[in-house]
């Protein structure tokens, strides 16, 4: 493949309009891509790509999008799984391309295109269910980030029996969450219970545990409880991230207590009788 790649390359300098330049390119790439040498090979896939559609094209789009992904070169994978999609006889390619056109949308965080591109896939008939859920928590996220609480319920709903630990793991947090602050302490606390009683993720049951914090803290006035519940992901979770979040709710609650014991002392001073 390096001799190939030499006399293709050696080839379309002379000839770079030639009549098998098409070819030259298509084979220049593959030999490039062959050798690990993605870099040199995504400019020939590019020129089949942009040339009239030939025999080459599909397997082109499909390689150069995922090198483009794969360099976070995200603007021109979509364009290149886009067109994928769009001229695919295949019927595997054209689901890869609009998976990756969902991919990019949420990369580059186009969020009036994501549901468009979920939707597109979620209508492929005979998808893989991995792709499935891929979409549908695309579409749950960006519901979520909107502030469509109701909406977010239900596009997790179908994600709750997931095989995927962290997407089953998501839905039921989100659903607690979203529960808690749509309809209150009570019904997020029924779900809260389910989900400790069964919960596949780590990091989800964490989020869950500090959630349930906040409503021993906030609503049943429950500040043992909740400094408990805080203090054993503390003790017990290994992420940094969300051992900080509980450490700053703990540091809260008892800076919080020590503020309203200086206030009662000064409201109730002790009286000594001389």
């Amino acid at each position: 493949y390096d001799r190939a790649a030499v006399s293709m390359s050696n080839y379309l300098r002379k000839y770079p309009n030639g009549l098998f330049s098409l070819k030259a390119h298509y084979y220049a790439a593959d030999s490039y891509q062959r050798q690990g040498q993605p870099d040199k090979a995504l400019p020939h896939y590019l020129q089949v790509c942009q040339s009239a559609r030939c025999q080459w094209t599909e397997t082109s789009l499909l390689t150069a999008a995922g090198i483009a992904y794969d360099d976070s070169n995200y603007v021109l994978a979509d364009s290149l799984y886009a067109q994928l999609a769009d001229m695919a006889e295949n019927q595997s390619n054209r689901i890869i391309g609009r998976l990756g056109v969902l991919r990019c949308c949420v990369m580059l965080n186009r969020e009036s295109a994501i549901n468009a591109a979920a939707d597109a896939l979620l209508n492929e008939p005979r998808i893989e269910t991995e792709h499935r859920e891929e979409a549908l928590i695309a579409k749950a996220r960006l519901s979520y980030s909107q502030g469509l609480r109701q909406q977010v319920i239900t596009l997790y709903e179908p994600l709750l029996t997931s095989t995927n630990g962290e997407y089953s793991g998501e839905a039921a947090y989100r659903r607690a969450e979203c529960t808690y602050l749509t309809s209150g302490c009570k019904p997020a606390e029924k779900i809260i219970n389910d989900i400790v009683q069964d919960m596949a993720s780590d990091y989800w049951l964490a989020k869950t545990f500090i959630l349930w914090a906040d409503i021993y803290y906030n609503d049943h006035h429950n500040n043992l409880q909740a400094k408990q519940t805080l203090q054993s992901i503390i003790d017990n979770y290994e992420g940094a991230e969300l051992r900080t979040i509980a450490q700053e709710r703990l540091d809260a609650i008892i800076l919080s207590e020590a503020a309203d014991t200086q206030l009662d002392e000064e409201e109730d001073p002790m009286e000594i009788d001389m």
